[in-house]
């Protein structure tokens, strides 16, 4: 049997894959979060098979929690499903450590195959043609623009993602020079970044910064 676990912001969300995935013999639900530290508590209390992460959900964000939830003892496979095309920040979120990446426009039968294949361990990623970052950051610089664009200070976006502040400090420093702007504030209200960020199915227009 194959425990899986579900983390996803939206209840319609959740309840389909629910509803799909107990359909099958050999696929059971054994948990649900709706944000990043619901996520967290959950892989940490139920340790099941495979995770489905959704990287737009309020808190630090499926991407910042991939490797804190990868480095956990007896880390389950991680599945990423988002709505942006794969093409977009696949590399970012493979070297960010999840097994796979599955769109939620993919048909079913594709996420059920996968789930199966990443819990075997024969698994073959799909990968797009070109999976280039169209700005060229880092994985613990998207961490972080992420970050920055809901608002997080330095001090807290070191203590999401376990890291020193001047550490954090550089990442900032490169985020914004490849954005080509000087300031956080500049960053938050760049075209260029909400496209980013909604390219990569992380930014909510509705969902205000934190302080």
């Amino acid at each position: 049997m194959i425990h899986v676990m579900i983390a996803d912001d939206h209840v319609l969300v959740r309840q389909g894959y629910v509803s799909l995935l107990e359909q099958e013999k050999d696929i059971k639900v054994v948990a649900q979060a709706a944000d990043t530290n619901g996520a967290l508590a959950m892989v940490k209390k139920h340790q099941g098979d495979v995770l489905l992460l959704d990287l737009n959900m309020p808190g630090a964000g499926g991407l910042a929690i991939l490797p804190v939830i990868k480095s956990l003892p007896n880390a389950p496979k991680v599945i990423v499903v988002s709505f942006a095309k794969r093409d977009i920040h696949y590399d970012t979120v493979m070297k960010a450590g999840a097994d796979a990446y599955r769109e939620k426009t993919d048909y079913y039968s594709e996420l059920v195959k996968t789930i199966r294949e990443v819990h075997a361990g024969t698994y073959v990623p799909d990968r797009p043609r070109d999976t280039k970052d169209p700005i060229g950051l880092s994985v613990k610089e998207s961490q972080v623009f992420q970050l920055l664009m809901k608002g997080k200070k330095p001090k807290d976006i070191a203590d999401l993602l376990c890291r020193s502040q001047p550490v954090i400090f550089t990442h900032r420093k490169n985020v914004l020079k490849k954005f080509g702007v000087e300031t956080v504030e500049e960053l938050i209200l760049s075209p260029k970044a909400k496209k980013y960020l909604l390219d990569e199915g992380n930014y909510n227009p509705n969902e205000p910064g934190e302080a």
